[in-house]
């Protein structure tokens, strides 16, 4: 049998590269917003917006929860090239009859429904399917299976790069509300085509003896997964639309949610690219090192996640302000309240999600997130009536920490989470140091830009700074090696 002898990839260096490609997905529509709100109309801009919404579904069906599964496949067999090659064509074909499938439903929904005078917008809605047929394109899960991580983040850094670039050039009036469309769809999408072409060097097509049907009921969970969690994601927009009908309401909980996801981002980044790694752990039954991986990502976590609800705390007032204008202030409190889930989220994602997916236990999955929607859209129900955008961010808290509970009863019997109380009480110092500075700034600075500043750029000096100076496990592990080289 054909063994891959390679070097053991870096989870530090894999991390670094799996949070470039994953802030820049937040921070492109975010930053694209930013420009193409001083150039297109409110109306231009929804149009294109609503056009994605309704392409985003199809291409969920089009990848079928294959990007997740076949990550966690890959990992398991990138050794044996046989193996590997012959996963890999199986995922590449079932892909491709998928995204054709869906390609083919969207475009009879544009030509034949007439319920949703799709033909007003036809090219509209035309350019924006090419947000499908890039997935015929779409191996991203196999540099990640192998932990290729760098491939996909300097593509995708590329790719956004040029399309920001492009729209700054080309989109200057209402008239050009297409050219952004297409942009937005590339800078989204647009990397799927150029990775595409380096896949030859880690698997090569092999069309012998192919097994489909085994990988049938894991994508199909996936599949009702990727669902949940889209539908999870626009239920409180939806409803606070729905409920009050105020489209300043819809605008301030999606600014505020803007940058928890960006920030959630940041931390979900250290558990994504350790999935390739507890596969391989899990499969080989080395539940030692697996659960040591766990219990260092899990203290990770808790180390980047609560000094960012902290800082919420302390800057959210000034730097809505600063970022949107002074007519955002209303959504600061809404912020607060999500920053919560900074913290919730990622746990649940470490040890429900990427457990159950690394001991193929997929169909606790769609349970979890299930469950964590009916309350979320149950809550939303009452909470909006009541206590308006601060409701929702609270029935999304709420729905997480369901979702939390929901996943660790499943998923508890897998895993043995090592805490390190003496690394956690390191944090904990850190925490009360930054803390302290904190209110000394928000009491003695006025000046909104001077206290932003100090606030960030201190906070984040005094925390690291300490933990560095205390020898705090993870942060003393970087230093050594960044000196090392």
């Amino acid at each position: 049998m054909e063994k891959a002898q390679v070097k053991k990839p870096s989870i530090a260096r894999n991390g670094v590269f799996y949070l470039v490609f994953s802030v820049l997905n937040a921070l492109f529509p975010f930053l694209t917003s930013l420009y193409v709100a001083r150039v297109l109309s409110s109306d231009a801009i929804g149009q294109v917006s609503y056009a994605i919404n309704i392409v985003t579904y199809f291409s969920i069906f089009a990848f079928v929860g294959i990007p997740t599964y076949g990550m966690r496949e890959i990992a398991k067999c990138r050794d044996d090239k046989i193996s590997l090659n012959k996963l890999f064509t199986e995922l590449f074909t079932i892909n491709t009859v998928t995204t054709t499938i869906a390609l083919a439903a969207y475009i009879g929904l544009v030509f034949i429904v007439p319920d949703f005078h799709l033909h007003e917008h036809l090219a509209l809605y035309l350019f924006c399917g090419i947000l499908v047929v890039l997935n015929y394109f779409n191996v991203t899960w196999l540099y990640e299976g192998v932990e290729k991580f760098s491939i996909n983040a300097i593509v995708n850094v590329c790719t956004k790069l040029i399309s920001f670039v492009f729209l700054v050039l080309f989109v200057k009036s209402e008239e050009h509300s297409l050219i952004y469309a297409i942009l937005a769809v590339v800078g989204f999408s647009g990397y799927y085509l150029v990775t595409f072409f380096f896949f030859p060097k880690y698997a090569k097509f092999d069309f012998k003896e192919l097994q489909f049907k085994r990988h049938f009921k894991p994508i199909l969970f996936l599949v009702v997964v990727n669902l949940a969690i889209e539908i999870y994601s626009l239920v409180d927009i939806t409803m606070i639309g729905a409920i009050t009908g105020e489209d300043s309401l819809v605008t301030y909980y999606k600014y505020a949610h803007q940058i928890q996801k960006t920030l959630l981002m940041v931390v979900n980044a250290l558990t994504m690219v350790i999935v390739p790694r507890l596969s391989k752990f899990y499969k080989e039954e080395r539940f030692e090192e697996y659960n040591d991986l766990v219990s260092r990502v899990f203290s990770m976590i808790i180390m980047i996640a609560i000094p960012m609800i902290i800082g919420i705390m302390f800057t959210a007032d000034q730097l809505v302000v600063y970022i949107y204008g002074d007519e955002y202030l209303a959504c600061s409190n809404t912020l607060k309240l999500l920053s919560a889930n900074l913290i919730i989220s990622p746990l649940g994602y470490l040890l429900g999600s990427r457990i159950c997916l690394t001991a193929n236990k997929e169909k606790y999955m769609p349970i979890a997130v299930g469950a964590g929607a009916l309350v979320n859209i149950g809550l939303n129900a009452w909470l909006i009536h009541v206590m308006s955008i601060e409701g929702a961010a609270i029935a999304s808290i709420v729905g997480e920490l369901v979702v939390l509970g929901v996943y660790l009863a499943f998923s508890h019997k897998y895993f043995r989470l090592k805490v390190h109380w003496m690394n956690l009480s390191k944090i904990l110092i850190a925490l009360v140091v930054m803390t302290g500075y904190l209110l000394l700034i928000y009491f003695l600075v006025d000046h909104m830009i001077l206290k932003i500043c100090l606030e960030i750029a201190g906070a984040i000096i005094i925390y690291f700074g300490l933990l560095a100076i205390i020898r705090e496990e993870a942060t003393f592990s970087v230093i050594r090696k960044v000196f090392h080289r």
